[in-house]
């Protein structure tokens, strides 16, 4: 039952993301063309202001549509999420035959799929856009971002630990995309229990557990800004107390994303069976 769920629910936020997906893919070539083209313009070209112009409202335009794709990525997910949920429609939702940790489970996971695709076509679209406006092909673009990743990676870490580096990070923002749907989730499914202005108060609630979060992070994190200020002689950059230092540092976030979202998925689940109170 988690499989169908997990099709339906990715199948039904297709049809906001696909039309986004096709949009950044084809507008930023047109945007590399036309920075490429400004770059071949002369500066006694008469047009030269209107083309120029041209080009910084196109960059803006692009700049917009890529932030877009960032906020509305989340923005969407929690509409769809608080319609399945919290409107007449979480009647339909509710009735499936299934457990609510199932249904949860499939918004979490169908959620995260299109986070890491958003991220994915943006990294396509931005590829796209420099390898026109700089006249090189992607690959060779692509090759020069790697070796550019690799001489900062190799020149904080040796040998293997550059690998276990980029594979740190990479697990890093992969729990950092589940656990910022988990709040997501969390607030909604804590802003339902009352019975008036409930997405106002499912805002709140986002917002009230970010800032939570934060506040925590920087009450532990002081006696460790003291530690680590008290040894900058010792943890100078590409030594072996650095290199574990920065280490441990990321994966006590990866830990605290990975709670977050355990705990958000219990929260959500929790108070689902509690109190279910969809109008």
């Amino acid at each position: 039952m988690l499989r169908k769920l997990i099709k339906h629910e990715f199948l039904a936020m297709a049809r906001y993301f696909i039309p986004m997906y096709i949009m950044l893919i084809v507008f930023s070539p047109l945007v590399g063309l036309m920075i490429r083209l400004a770059n071949q313009v002369k500066d006694n070209d008469e047009n030269i202001a209107y083309i120029i112009s041209t080009v910084i409202f196109s960059i803006i335009g692009y700049s917009m549509l890529l932030l877009c794709a960032y906020l509305a990525t989340y923005i969407l997910i929690g509409i769809r999420f608080y319609k399945t949920v919290a409107t007449s429609e979480g009647y339909l939702t509710f009735t499936l035959p299934a457990k609510i940790e199932e249904i949860v489970a499939a918004k979490m996971i169908a959620s995260f799929v299109w986070i890491m695709s958003s991220v994915i076509v943006v990294a396509i679209s931005l590829t796209c856009l420099v390898s026109i406006a700089s006249s090189s092909i992607p690959s060779e673009y692509i090759k020069e971002v790697t070796e550019q990743i690799n001489s900062v990676t190799l020149g904080l870490f040796e040998g293997d630990k550059a690998f276990l580096f980029i594979l740190t990070e990479i697990v890093g923002y992969v729990f950092a995309g589940i656990s910022a749907m988990a709040i997501v989730f969390t607030a909604i499914a804590l802003g339902q229990m009352f019975d008036n202005n409930r997405i106002i108060l499912s805002i709140a609630i986002f917002f009230g557990i970010t800032m939570g979060i934060g506040i925590l992070k920087s009450i532990f994190g002081i006696p460790l800004s003291m530690g680590i200020y008290r040894n900058m002689d010792i943890l100078s950059s590409g030594s072996e107390e650095y290199d574990k230092l920065h280490m441990g540092l990321r994966w006590l976030e990866i830990g605290k994303d990975i709670f977050v979202s355990v705990a958000g998925f219990i929260t959500t689940t929790v108070v689902f069976k509690k109190k279910l109170n969809v109008h």
